[in-house]
């Protein structure tokens, strides 16, 4: 309702989003409606209710301890100040919220390095998988080389043994056959 123009239909409905929310004991959801009707407040120029809203805001995003809600909050709080003329005021909310922004930079940096770190480590073990597989592809190629060879020698052992034993026979029976005929 805000968006299309219709701010005392929004407040109404923030408003009763905020019972739930606390009824719910739903901080998040406190802290965001708190934000929205102080942003309300703040547009229509109803500048102490807006810091009531947006005060309640920043304690509970402070309790959260949620960087992008307290980001929102004190986003307001500076533009508030600066329509107050508290001039001190939007300097201290605005140092205050460039160490937020620095926090939320931080964490979404750690955040983006840990999930390179994860994806560098899974194409590590990924790789070792592969070359393990490999590896073992060329033990499996060398021991069936090695078979084979083994088979071929115990063929070739067996051939020349049936060779030598039918040479001897054959031998034998003509050492035999000229032993009848000189007799």
């Amino acid at each position: 309702y805000f968006e299309l123009g219709h701010p005392v239909d929004a407040g109404h409905y923030w408003k009763e989003a905020l019972r739930v929310a606390v009824d719910g004991q739903d901080r998040q959801g406190e802290v965001a409606i708190l934000n929205n009707l102080g942003e309300l407040a703040l547009e229509e120029r109803r500048f102490g209710e807006a810091e009531v809203y947006l005060k309640r805001a920043l304690g509970g995003a402070d309790h959260l301890n949620g960087l992008e809600y307290l980001r929102t909050t004190l986003e307001l709080m500076v533009n508030l100040d600066y329509e107050r003329g508290n001039f001190r005021g939007a300097y201290d909310h605005s140092q205050r919220l460039a160490r937020v922004k620095d926090s939320i930079l931080s964490k979404r940096v750690a955040e983006n390095l840990n999930r390179m770190q994860v994806v560098y480590e899974t194409e590590q073990k990924e790789q070792q998988i592969a070359l393990l597989s490999q590896e073992k592809a060329v033990q499996e190629a060398r021991l069936k080389v090695n078979r084979i060879s083994i088979y071929a020698l115990a063929g070739g052992g067996t051939l020349v043994v049936i060779i030598l034993l039918l040479v001897v026979r054959q031998y034998r029976i003509t050492r035999r056959n000229e032993q009848h005929i000189e007799l």
